[in-house]
């Protein structure tokens, strides 16, 4: 088949492009609006140091028709202050489709150095301000000497759960919840704010004064009336929000939450356990990629740092410790520190960095260990090629997406590798080179249908990668919202033309498969090839630490392993930088790493893997581990390395409150003492420091009673 030319536009962030343009029609047809009525998210790394203010006068030199709140809005969440002063961090505003073409313009000057484009909104759900939101009169918060501030940054959290209580008699409850953002919560009037109610752009926000006050009205003999107090916060409405993850048996977030920082109300320890939370979109969540619920990032971390900075020790202006848990990861990204989550991530916390207060935040290490995600290419010569086979799966309402960033740094010749995909049916092939002015290639049929697009994105500096990406439409949709790209085997294949160097590129496909308890449909793709061992059968050479047991799926990678596609470097994409603390999972009767848990390493030298590995299964057959469930008195379990980081969160709130170190290093450094066998311990890629067994095993004694039983024996 002859290999026909499709041109598509050059801009500056083509994924912005598409979803913008592209995507919007199936977005706006859910939110049940027009394309050009939407609002979305934007955020964006400013240069040279330009403070808000400078890039919204900016923005006036557009040539954008109408007022400048037509098309642009910054959160009344920052000050006046952070308004006028020189930013060099990433920034969140508000803005419609003429704004976002209008930056993404290779030509045009706007002031921003990246951006990335998250949810959408109809105008109705942002609460706009021409002035900064004034914030309650709650400036100062008491916590006892010791005291060690826990922030979950999550979703679907019952906050109402009698583990984030204190209960000062029956009649008496209080949370110990200081500060609540619920971005799921309902419209509120903005002239009308209740009790211990601040403004928010999106959803509402809560003091303890304010939970306190709920709780009382709805308590009843010493039981708690959830769905009034849900009620009551504005935290469900089955008129406009018809999917709410605490009214379902299990929640992820009120699950993590217990873990990192629940205590019996009768527990006096929980007083010196203040909470600051933060409840992410459920609608943005529902995207498995990472890329709506991480574009809150920004916001989340400005909210924790300065609510933070409203609590003191008692009778000080000391403020005391804080650590906090952020239970999500992705699969894809550059995974060296220089992806925009990861700057997220990092410039977030130098809002800590200021005063002497120890912080940390600990992420999960992902649970694509054998999800078949990623995949190494290098290529010798002119001569060799690579070939991969990416498995696109039927009825997948969700957009799917793979990225190959390359192994080299900086800019590297237009002709240096290309990238050809060959799509299933009559979807004609296109080739994409690394020149960083090629436009991207529109993936189409004989008949002119569009199934995607394919691209290569440059290097913007010597301290960065280039990348090539394909993405493509779903390939179902229940709304009937097309088009739509077919599913089957799509054959990427990578070579280069000039005898230079062995070229090396990793690839990992975006997340796309739907979560537990979220409705829309996606399924996972994956790469497809037969030289992938995925079961152990005779004549396959193992890894040591995998069990022999025909048919049994493997969790290393053997050891002579002719396949592209890995399980090692399939660690979260959120993980690449240095400042996380990084946590993996093993199950505890075993003490094996679970099946799931991702491996390192990353294209960062300073991250080979998580740091330490805390429980995410009691048994094989047991699995999960037991935590809050959203009813008041109901305990569930979840497995996933989601649960195993907030109980390393835990350890690392008990190191502060004891003065001690509490960083990456001690967190390995506690995983290698309290690894049981250094003979069996699984390496630093897969367990980092080793498994941490002797953490308390908070829920779950009636389910296990002592696991140490099990692997000492």
């Amino acid at each position: 088949m002859a290999f026909k030319w499709n041109e598509g536009r050059k801009q500056k962030s083509q994924e912005a492009w598409f979803r913008v343009n592209v995507l919007s029609r199936s977005i706006a047809k859910d939110l049940q609006t027009d394309p050009d009525n939407l609002w979305w998210l934007v955020v964006l790394d400013p240069q040279e140091q330009l403070s808000i203010a400078a890039l919204v006068k900016l923005s006036q030199d557009l040539g954008l028709d109408g007022k400048l709140e037509d098309y642009l809005y910054v959160p009344g969440e920052y000050t006046q202050e952070q308004l006028e002063k020189p930013q060099d961090d990433p920034l969140t505003f508000y803005a419609r489709r003429s704004y976002i073409n209008a930056i993404n313009d290779p030509d045009a000057y706007t002031g921003i150095e990246r951006f990335e484009v998250g949810p959408a909104f109809r105008q109705n759900e942002l609460l706009r301000s021409e002035e900064p939101f004034t914030l309650s009169n709650r400036t100062r918060v008491e916590v006892p000497e010791g005291s060690v501030v826990v922030a979950v940054i999550d979703n679907g959290m019952a906050i109402g759960h009698e583990l984030f209580r204190r209960d000062h008699g029956a009649a008496n409850p209080t949370s110990r919840i200081e500060f609540f953002w619920n971005m799921d919560g309902v419209d509120r009037d903005p002239t009308q704010l209740a009790t211990g109610e601040e403004l928010a752009s999106i959803g509402n926000a809560w003091t303890r004064e304010g939970i306190d006050k709920a709780l009382a009205d709805n308590m009843h003999f010493g039981l708690l009336d959830d769905q009034a107090f849900y009620n009551q916060l504005g935290a469900t409405d089955w008129a406009t929000r018809s999917h709410t993850p605490i009214a379902r048996q299990v929640s992820h977030g009120t699950h993590v939450m217990g873990l990192a920082a629940g205590f019996q109300p009768d527990d006096s320890n929980g007083d010196k356990r203040p909470i600051i939370a933060v409840n992410l979109q459920s609608s943005d969540v529902q995207d498995p990629s990472g890329l709506l619920f991480a574009s809150w990032l920004e916001q989340a971390l400005r909210y924790i740092a300065k609510r933070h900075r409203r609590i003191f020790f008692e009778g000080t202006k000391k403020h005391p410790p804080i650590v906090i848990n952020f239970s999500f990861g992705n699969y894809a990204g550059p995974h060296d520190g220089t992806g925009i989550i990861e700057e997220k991530i990092r410039k977030g916390m130098k809002a800590f960095d200021d005063s002497d207060v120890p912080h940390e935040i600990v992420l999960p290490d992902g649970n694509s260990n054998q999800r078949q995600c990623h995949a190494r290419v290098g290529i010798d010569g002119p001569s060799d090629s690579v070939s991969l086979d990416w498995r696109v799966q039927p009825s997948d309402n969700s957009e799917s997406s793979v990225e190959f960033w390359l192994d080299d740094l900086g800019t590297v010749p237009p002709d240096y590798v290309s990238m050809s995909v060959d799509g299933p049916g009559d979807v004609l092939p296109v080739t994409v080179s690394s020149d960083p002015l090629a436009p991207p290639q529109v993936l189409q049929s004989i008949s002119g249908e569009t199934a995607g697009t394919a691209y290569f994105v440059p290097a913007p500096n010597s301290n960065r990668r280039g990348h090539f990406k394909i993405q493509l439409f779903a390939t179902d949709s229940i709304e009937d919202v097309g088009p739509f790209a077919p599913s089957g085997i799509w054959k990427l294949s990578f070579s280069i033309t000039e005898p230079h160097a062995l070229v090396g590129l990793k690839g990992w496909i975006v997340r796309d498969e739907s979560l537990p308890g979220f409705p829309n449909f996606g399924r996972q793709s994956y790469f497809d090839q037969s030289s992938y061992t995925r079961f152990y059968e005779p004549g396959v050479d193992i890894d040591p630490l995998d069990k022999p047991l025909i048919g049994g799926l493997l969790g290393y990678d053997p050891l002579n392993f002719p396949s592209e596609v890995r399980r090692q470097g399939t660690i979260s994409g959120f993980t690449g930088t240095d400042k996380p603390i990084v946590v993996g999972g093993f199950v505890d009767t075993t003490q094996r790493m679970a099946l799931y848990s991702s491996t390192g390493p990353t294209n960062n030298p300073n991250r080979e893997g998580p740091d330490a590995s805390g429980r995410s299964d009691d048994s094989p057959v047991l699995t999960g581990v037991l935590s809050a469930g959203s009813a008041s008195g109901s305990m569930v379990t979840l497995p996933g390395t989601s649960m195993s980081c907030p109980q390393v969160t835990r350890w690392v709130a008990d190191q502060m409150e004891m003065g001690t170190a509490s960083d990456r290093t001690a967190t390995e450094a506690a995983g290698t003492a309290q690894d049981p066998d250094p003979a069996t311990k699984p390496p630093i890629e897969r367990s980092g420091g080793g498994r941490m067994v002797d953490l308390e095993n908070l829920f779950g004694k009636l389910r296990v009673k002592d696991p140490s039983e099990f692997w000492r024996s």
